[in-house]
């Protein structure tokens, strides 16, 4: 028995004289140092740590603090990244803090110890974390707050929960502004028991309430007032079966998607108020950013940088999948690829500036365009659908229930009419049938969209024939394009489409024979052979350039016209009567191009409007006026004796110009 005791306490003695020579060792060994250090490759700051050497590697051991702080380019914040907490070899151990902060100088600041200090406004966000072999464990809670002159004033957003080996466990609570969320978890870190959430909705209080049974969401209601209004949730399985496949899932993944695709609202038409899909998809924003803000600050990973493992495990959900079959894969990348490519050819139909020339001439173009233009009107609603199937949560919905939820609003109408050459032309298309809402699925879903890449691939490669027969006036792309944009801008300026304050009688004189005169030429040209075109463009380019300049020269006439009538009147100072007393001067040339000159080149502008007469009518204009200018200055009294009693036009251009 004593020999017993003796080795004992002969083998306690080696045990606690090695692990004091383990510790004397690392002790001797251990080391502190200051430097520059890179965070999650961005970070730039100072590092403090304490560490030893072990096969010449670095195991962090002991104290570790780290600050970046760095001023925002261009404006006066300040962003600064701090962490402080211990290591034991190389494991995140015991209090740990984390803390960001968005800072603003004050204009006030102090001297002390030949160093300046500015006080700051601005905000924080904290975590204060609890770690155990590397793992979260303990309390943690987060913090966000606003600071003003360096004190602490307002705490926007708070979380409090516990861990044990990394996962969540028991209570959580939540609170950002006037929003609460307070709710369970079991051992195995799942969500379980009623989650409730406080709403403040149109000045009233409400409670959200979601039940969850072991990770699987068995209810969904709003409490006012002790009544209860039942979310519906449309494909989401509430009751697991053994023979179905359950998954758990973290919000990592895409569950609360799910949550807002079988989302359909109040049951029984009860409305406590009208955002429902508002207000609980911003609680699932917030719970999302709750559990998700202990390791992530914004898409900042706040503990990764610091060792090679994850410290925390996401609170969990039990969901029923509903695997695609083989078939649904390949349909659904189908139904993807060939709405992407339907689209592509909408895009390339209505964006080609041939296809408006073309239609003068190709008939097919105008039945295209009326095909073309229904498909794209409902590809909004399409794409919006194959949207939420390209879902991963998707997967995780009774697509036979929730299909129906999506209707497709919206008919063709195979009836086509269109105007070719003037010709009101009815003709029949046959479009693909539209599955009705009660029967959508993935697989006639990819029917309908197979048809439709069926009937735009047809057209689009009838489309590209046309095209390339017009490509081969491709010399002449650049000059048309210029062209219909001249005729463009002429109707635009005739029919006063900008409101013109130039916009006088003169234009709207002649406004609407311009409009169809340019039309009517630019209908001409595009029926020419190629051939033909290429000696046409030129002088119908140059035309069309005389009417846009003739719109400006008729602005202008209003200004000449007062012009003539101040150079054609004397005025003069009268002290009999003290005021100032104006007399026309050359009267009989003035009332000879006022009465006959001037209505008589305006009729032949009126009546000639084409691409020389029209032209040479403002020449004639802008020539007489410059005379009348002329004649003002000059003896005119011969000029003035001829035109006695003379009313002809022609023969007062004849006297005025000799």
């Amino acid at each position: 028995m004593n020999m017993n005791r003796i080795k004992n306490r002969n083998l306690f003695s080696k045990l606690v004289l090695a692990s004091f020579s383990v510790i004397l060792f690392y002790t001797t060994n251990a080391q502190e140092v200051t430097k520059a250090k890179t965070i999650n490759d961005s970070i730039n700051g100072e590092v403090h740590y304490q560490y030893y050497l072990a096969n010449q590697d670095t195991i962090y051991n002991g104290k570790f603090e780290f600050n970046s702080t760095k001023k925002i380019q261009d404006t006066k914040q300040i962003v600064s990244y701090n962490y402080e907490g211990n290591y034991s070899d190389n494991q995140l151990s015991g209090n740990w803090v984390f803390s960001h902060k968005k800072l603003a100088p004050l204009s006030s600041f102090k001297e002390k110890d030949y160093k300046v200090i500015f006080s700051t406004s601005g905000e924080e966000f904290k975590i204060k974390a609890n770690f155990k072999d590397g793992l979260a464990d303990g309390n943690w809670q987060v913090i966000r707050q606003t600071f003003e002159a360096s004190k602490p004033t307002d705490t926007i957003f708070t979380i409090n929960a516990n861990f044990q080996n990394a996962k969540m466990i028991g209570a959580l609570q939540a609170k950002l502004n006037a929003t609460t969320i307070q709710g369970y978890f079991t051992e195995e870190g799942v969500l379980d028991g009623d989650w409730k959430i406080n709403h403040r909705i149109n000045n009233e209080d409400f409670v959200e309430v979601r039940n969850y049974a072991n990770g699987v969401f068995k209810a969904h209601y709003f409490l006012k007032d002790q009544q209860k209004y039942t979310i519906q949730h449309k494909g989401l399985d509430h009751v697991v079966d053994e023979e179905e496949t359950w998954e758990y899932i973290d919000m990592n993944n895409d569950y609360f998607q799910i949550l807002e695709l079988t989302n359909i609202g109040f049951e029984n038409n009860t409305t406590p108020f009208k955002e429902v899909k508002s207000v609980t998809n911003k609680t699932n924003r917030f719970l999302k950013n709750t559990l998700l803000s202990f390791s992530y600050f914004k898409d900042y990973k706040v503990w990764n940088s610091l060792q090679n493992k994850e410290a925390i495990e996401f609170g969990q959900f039990k969901v029923r999948k509903y695997p695609y079959t083989n078939t649904e894969k390949k349909q659904l990348k189908g139904i993807v690829k060939k709405a992407a490519e339907v689209e592509q050819i909408l895009n390339n139909f209505f964006s080609n500036s041939k296809i408006e020339i073309g239609k003068l001439t190709y008939q097919s173009l105008n039945a295209y365009e009326n095909v073309l233009y229904q498909y794209q009107e409902i590809l909004p609603q399409l794409k919006n659908l194959i949207h939420i199937i390209q879902k991963p949560a998707f997967e995780y919905v009774d697509r036979k229930l929730l299909f129906s939820e999506y209707k497709l609003k919206f008919s063709f109408n195979s009836t086509i009419e269109y105007t070719f050459q003037k010709e009101q032309i009815l003709t029949e298309h046959d479009f693909p049938s539209l599955p009705d809402s009660e029967h959508l699925s993935i697989a006639n879903f990819y029917v309908l969209i197979n048809q439709m890449h069926q009937d735009v691939s047809e057209i689009d490669a009838d489309v590209q024939r046309i095209l390339k027969d017009l490509s081969k006036q491709e010399e002449l792309n650049e000059d048309e394009e210029r062209l219909v944009a001249k005729k463009e801008k002429i109707n635009k300026l005739f029919s006063n489409a900008k409101k013109d304050e130039n916009f006088n009688e003169y234009h709207e004189a002649i406004a609407q024979n311009v409009i169809e005169f340019a039309n009517q030429s630019f209908e001409n040209y595009v029926k020419l052979p190629v051939s033909k075109k290429k000696d046409e463009i030129q002088p119908t380019l140059i035309c069309f350039e005389k009417l846009i300049s003739a719109y400006t020269e008729l602005s202008d006439i209003p200004r000449k016209l007062d012009r003539l009538d101040d150079v054609y009147t004397r005025t003069s100072f009268n002290p009999y009567v003290m005021v100032d007393m104006s007399e026309r001067i050359k009267e009989r040339i003035y009332k000879a191009f006022e009465n006959y000159l001037f209505p008589a080149i305006m009729r032949e502008v009126q009546q000639n409007i084409n691409c020389s007469s029209f032209s040479e009518s403002l020449n004639e204009l802008e020539k007489t006026y410059n005379r009348m200018v002329e004649l003002s200055d000059e003896d005119t009294s011969a000029i003035e004796k001829e035109l006695r009693r003379e009313k002809d036009a022609n023969a007062i251009k004849k006297i005025l110009f000799k």
